[in-house]
């Protein structure tokens, strides 16, 4: 199976501190990889390079088979759309409602007049709300993301990144701000997306536990190269996984929270 996304032998320097040293991953449609490593040591940096955001100094980064070394703005731009990006700061706009912080996903698909007038289309609009029925969260569509709790605001980010239609997710510590309950409900709606949806996600952890529970391989950035990257999660956190009491429901969230139960009918 072709990788959805791949770092071949990335290389970036800032002046005299190098930071990745022919740093090299690949991940497949369907997999929930974990990037453990200890602070500062370039996580962010490669995920910027992934993203076409930073250019490495040597090295090269593909999706789905395409290089983005080389390409013009408006094909990069094109293929940086395959890419979500989920933060642990959740970079949502806090006066916007959650469904409007959604359709920012489509604003590389929406045509320039709708975006300058901030009137999306009927799709764009059906898109953004069954993107956060499936984080649990369409009861809260028209509530402001500041009124939000911090779990919220990360399924929030999440929804973004589905109605952006993204085959990757690159999550940059999801859960490092969240606590323990809000943090497992997080990472089991990750690695539910993987199998339903066929995504590829990679998140940087901290927390090596959550990284044995929730993915199917741990890799560790050190010393500005990434190794661990053929060694599989042990069977037993597999085990362990499937008996994970926090579970997000494919439907509006019902298993969520009580507000779940009723739903709120999103205007197009």
């Amino acid at each position: 199976m072709k990788p959805a996304i791949e770092a071949i032998d990335l290389a970036k320097s800032f002046e005299s501190n190098t930071v990745l040293d022919g740093a090299s991953l690949s991940i497949r449609p369907g997999e929930f990889v974990a990037l453990v490593g200890p602070s500062g040591a370039g996580k962010s940096t490669l995920f910027r390079c992934m993203t076409g955001l930073t250019a490495p100094d040597a090295g090269e980064v593909r999706v789905a088979g395409v290089p983005l070394g080389g390409l013009r703005a408006r094909d990069l731009a094109r293929v940086r759309r395959r890419i979500g990006v989920v933060f642990q700061q959740y970079n949502l706009v806090r006066r916007l409602s959650a469904l409007d912080n959604v359709l920012a996903g489509r604003l590389a698909d929406a045509a320039a007049w709708r975006v300058a007038l901030g009137r999306f289309s009927r799709s764009d609009r059906l898109l953004a709300a069954a993107a956060l029925d499936r984080v649990g969260l369409l009861d809260h569509a028209h509530q402001r993301a500041s009124t939000l709790s911090g779990g919220q605001q990360q399924r929030v980010a999440i929804a973004r990144a589905l109605a952006q239609e993204s085959s990757v997710i690159l999550a940059d510590e999801p859960v490092a701000s969240l606590d323990p309950d809000s943090a497992e409900m997080v990472l089991t709606l990750l690695k539910q997306l993987t199998a339903e949806k066929g995504l590829a996600i990679c998140c940087t952890l901290h927390q090596h536990a959550l990284a044995e529970r929730f993915c199917d391989r741990i890799l560790e950035l050190r010393g500005g190269r990434i190794g661990l990257q053929d060694e599989a999660v042990p069977s037993f956190a597999r085990a362990w996984q499937s008996l994970s009491p926090v579970r997000v429901s494919q439907n509006a969230g019902t298993s969520l929270s009580p507000e779940g139960r009723h739903r709120r009918r999103v205007e197009a």
